[in-house]
């Protein structure tokens, strides 16, 4: 019998081309819309309810408007004032704001809410980001150098459900976990509906899988339209799993570096590590605090920002209870590096490297 394969990719139009094939032996339900300016993909097993999807697109077009960059919401709110005044959050906006200060801590700043003021410099956001742009000239590096103060994530505070910045111009995009979280929102849902087969994606980057008789393919970072690799089902079952990578959005400039969406607060500059895509799959070994789509996007996120040697050692200390997939490219070295050898290499020139 030919393999079945779960074509994850960060297009969920992409994926749609591969999946119609999906539970071809039973009947199944998709639900399938837009919200946080990206494509939901949700494909089960059996029949969802028109209230259970009524309560699916509800919590996810909810959670858009709290976070968004673009709506009236209550990050745009906290964003547009002045330091000392306070933005009182509902109890979604609380436990993201929360979560992101925990996995902030995890990922040693890394993964860093607060860098919406360089991304906005670097014309990256997703409140600035052109993409009919081919190549620009990077900011000035005192224009760089002078928004790093703002982007310490500690400078904001939470009190009795309501945050305050400590400085003028202080600015957050929860973009990197927002995705994720819905998906965890959405699980729960499903779940309580009785779903036990199929997936979740938001983005076609952050997914929940349910049980599945598929494999995993994650599409290549360098080659439009191919996949890179493959991982076998058991690794994906019942588990969040997030990709992150340097192509997802970008600029060049006129000689061709890459400027992606991804930045180092600790630097002001957009990633350039060699980690082309990084992606994280949450063990049911993991603790409660990280077995989410949630943590698994700011871990994926933090692990591009890293140089190879320190994405190795964090994988090997910190992240046991993970499955990690890092496509690494620099210098004429193709590697994928992982942490399972339960992997297809699609593509021949890159090597496994098992740490």
């Amino acid at each position: 019998m030919k393999q079945k394969v779960l074509r994850i990719c960060v297009s969920a139009a992409l994926m749609l081309s591969f999946l119609f094939g999906l539970f071809a032996c039973g009947n199944r339900s998709v639900i399938n819309f837009t919200a946080f300016n990206t494509e939901v993909y949700i494909a089960v097993k059996g029949n969802i309810s028109s209230e259970t999807e009524t309560s699916v697109k509800s919590v996810l077009l909810d959670l858009e408007n709290s976070l968004s960059l673009n709506k009236n919401g209550e990050i745009s709110a906290f964003n547009n004032k002045s330091a000392g005044e306070t933005t009182a959050l509902s109890e979604d906006s609380l436990l993201v704001f929360n979560k992101a200060k925990e996995l902030y801590f995890f990922t040693d700043g890394l993964f860093n809410p607060a860098v919406l003021p360089l991304l906005r410099l670097w014309k990256l956001s997703s409140d600035t980001f052109d993409n009919k742009i081919i190549t620009i000239t990077p900011p000035a590096s005192n224009d760089v150098a002078d928004l790093l103060p703002l982007c310490d994530f500690n400078k904001i505070t939470e009190k009795d459900g309501a945050i305050l910045k400590a400085e003028n111009g202080i600015c957050i995009d929860f973009g990197g976990i927002a995705k994720g979280y819905a998906v965890d929102k959405v699980k729960t849902v499903l779940s309580n509906a009785g779903v036990t087969e199929g997936y979740i994606s938001v983005g076609g980057s952050s997914i929940y899988v349910f049980s599945t008789d598929e494999d995993l393919s994650v599409v290549h970072p360098r080659k439009s339209g191919e996949y890179i690799f493959t991982v076998d089902k058991a690794l994906i079952k019942n588990s969040p799993l997030s990709t992150s990578g340097d192509y997802i959005r970008y600029y060049t400039d006129n000689d061709g570096n890459r400027y992606p969406h991804i930045i180092n607060g600790f630097t002001g500059y957009p990633v350039n590590t060699g980690i082309a895509s990084a992606t994280v799959i949450a063990k049911e070994s993991a603790t409660d605090s990280l077995r989410s789509a949630c943590a698994t996007d700011a871990i994926s996120t933090a692990l591009t920002i890293m140089e190879k040697e320190s994405a190795t050692e964090f994988i090997k200390s910190r992240l046991k209870d993970f499955y990690v997939f890092l496509v690494y490219e620099k210098n004429g070295t193709k590697e994928i590096i992982s942490n399972t050898d339960k992997i297809d290499i699609s593509d021949g020139d890159y090597a496994l490297t098992l740490i």
